[in-house]
């Protein structure tokens, strides 16, 4: 299990007084947008989980991106990346104006965040353990659909252990992404600065931040909705069985895989053949205390590829049904990694 971080450390960074000043200079700035205290709580969240590698979705005009850049500078390590779809023509000269410093820890995308979540799936960006980020705070289009898409899409590429902040959940879009996520996703947690229950309509964390913070488990999650892992390029042509390090939840329940064990030759562009797929699905019981699920897939799960040559990769998706709905899902260890046998 990774290190998490305790709600005890985020009260009392949210209550000094280097948290009070930062709220000072900020609300001072001429040219902010977000909350003066949403930016102090953005500040010191970095810090806390420095190093931060920061993903921001929703520059603007770039004065939260700079307070989160400044954050990673005074750590002395970390990186920042901001993506926004409208801002190409204003972001690149606004960054370049900054402190060198601050500029050069700071990447910018003109893009929307389906085009920048596809383009690191595209690249085989490793999720799980390593993951590109920490932090990610969604300041993007404020629409349910698209604040729900944000959410599932960065608790993907967020490490175990990392950070979620969701902005304006005093909007109906947000803070009802941010229910439907919790509500399928129970190992994550609503971080609250007062310690009591926050309305669901209005969740949020920090008093006059407008946002929410969401605290992922120890390790990655696995719920109804399927979780799927890559192995590409295994040079192998048979898995017997896959073993899935668990932490312990005290949830029973059925743990569903699905193995799709596949070769696609590099010319198959040119010849249009040899793609050869097995797919083998199979469910197993588990107990929620066990350190370690086993499923085992026979001499199913195995191919002959066209060519010698042929690439072999495996997509392995599980799902988790616990056999009373409000209990917890299973949460997979990254620390040991799942393996194929």
């Amino acid at each position: 299990m990774v290190d998490v971080l305790s709600e005890d450390r985020l009260r009392a960074a949210f209550a000094s007084a280097a948290f009070d000043d930062h709220v000072e200079r900020f609300t001072a700035d001429p040219g902010r947008i977000t909350p003066a205290v949403s930016q102090a709580m953005l500040y010191h969240l970095a810090r806390l989980l420095a190093p931060a590698n920061i993903l921001e979705i929703g520059s603007y005009f770039g004065n939260t991106t700079r307070v989160l850049a400044q954050s990673v500078a005074d750590a002395g390590a970390g990186s920042l990346v901001t993506i926004d779809p409208y801002g190409g023509d204003r972001l690149p000269g606004i960054i370049a104006g900054w402190p060198h410093s601050l500029a050069a820890i700071t990447s910018f995308h003109a893009l929307n965040s389906m085009s920048y979540f596809a383009s690191l799936e595209v690249a085989r960006t490793a999720t799980g353990k390593h993951a590109p980020f920490n932090l990610i705070f969604v300041d993007g289009h404020h629409s349910y659909e698209y604040a729900m898409f944000d959410l599932l899409s960065s608790a993907l590429y967020l490490r175990p252990g990392g950070v979620i902040v969701v902005d304006n959940v005093e909007q109906a879009g947000p803070s009802m992404a941010v229910a439907s996520f919790l509500s399928r996703y129970k190992g994550w947690r609503l971080f609250s600065q007062s310690g009591e229950a926050l309305d669901p309509a209005f969740p949020e964390s920090v008093p006059g931040a407008l946002g929410a913070i969401l605290l992922s488990p120890g390790g990655v999650e696995v719920s109804q909705i399927p979780y799927k892992f890559h192995f590409y390029g295994m040079g192998r042509t048979a898995v017997g069985a896959v073993r899935v390090p668990l932490l312990p939840t005290g949830a029973p329940g059925t743990l569903s895989a699905s193995a799709n064990l596949y070769s696609v030759p590099y010319d198959m562009h040119i010849t249009g053949v040899g793609l050869v797929t097995k797919i083998v699905s199979v469910t197993k019981r588990v107990d929620g205390h066990e350190p370690m699920a086993e499923i085992d897939f026979g001499a199913d799960l195995a191919i002959q590829p066209h060519t010698d040559d042929a690439p072999v990769s495996l997509e392995l998706e599980l799902q988790f049904q616990p056999d009373d709905e409000h209990a917890s899902n299973i949460i997979v260890d990254v620390s040991g990694g799942v393996t194929l046998t």
